[in-house]
């Protein structure tokens, strides 16, 4: 019997959600608050018919252990993301992944600020899609230190916007909307190994007690 317990325990540590992180989603939620697609740029994208008012979301998906990339103290810098998409509307785009990273600016005696980047393209006809997602606390009181959160304190940030624009060559040829931030949700979600461990696990018990009962 404690050959098969230790089997049972083995296979749960080897699967273990820790072992590789958990995947954390971030959803922020508002409404568009400008618009000015005077070059044509966006014209057959999905979003071309964004209006000033129109209901925004953004959500991405990383792991809880992705390692900081930036040395510098007062920076941290995680990425590629696992899942990134922005929602207009019924209009739903999806970045390609691996792609994008999150900034933590973490100042003392400035700023605090939550940062996420994405830049696609160059797609056809050479259009690059950046997304940035900015949000700052301007009394250096949302951050402890330059670590990658897996909750946020939406409230506490002063400043809360995402910029999506596309262009061609330099940023004079640039199009863009901007959606003001006016929520926030995270939640953890189960990842891969996790799912197969609880698909596995009262199968594997019930051989188990099938086994030992054999042994009688």
């Amino acid at each position: 019997m404690r050959g098969n317990l230790l089997m049972l325990g083995g296979l749960v540590a080897a699967f273990s959600p820790t072992a590789s992180g958990a995947i954390v989603e971030f959803t922020f939620t508002g409404y568009v608050s400008y618009v000015d697609f005077s070059g044509g740029l966006f014209a057959g994208h999905v979003f071309e018919n964004v209006a000033v008012g129109d209901s925004f979301e953004f959500r991405f998906r990383f792991e809880s252990t992705t390692p900081d990339g930036d040395p510098d103290s007062l920076v941290g810098s995680y990425g590629p993301l696992e899942y990134a998409g922005i929602t207009v509307e019924s209009a739903v785009y999806e970045f390609a992944m691996p792609l994008g990273q999150i900034e933590i600016v973490n100042d003392p005696g400035f700023l605090d600020a939550f940062r996420v980047q994405l830049s696609e393209g160059p797609a056809a006809g050479g259009d690059i899609f950046d997304t940035v997602m900015n949000l700052e606390n301007l009394t250096d009181t949302a951050f402890a230190n330059d670590s990658l959160p897996t909750d946020l304190d939406f409230g506490a940030f002063d400043v809360a916007y995402s910029e999506m624009s596309l262009q061609i060559g330099d940023e004079s040829d640039l199009d863009r909307f901007e959606a003001e931030l006016t929520g926030f949700r995270a939640v953890t979600l189960p990842t891969p190994n996790a799912i197969l461990l609880a698909g596995l696990a009262l199968p594997l018990a019930a051989w188990l007690r099938r086994a030992e009962n054999k042994k009688r």
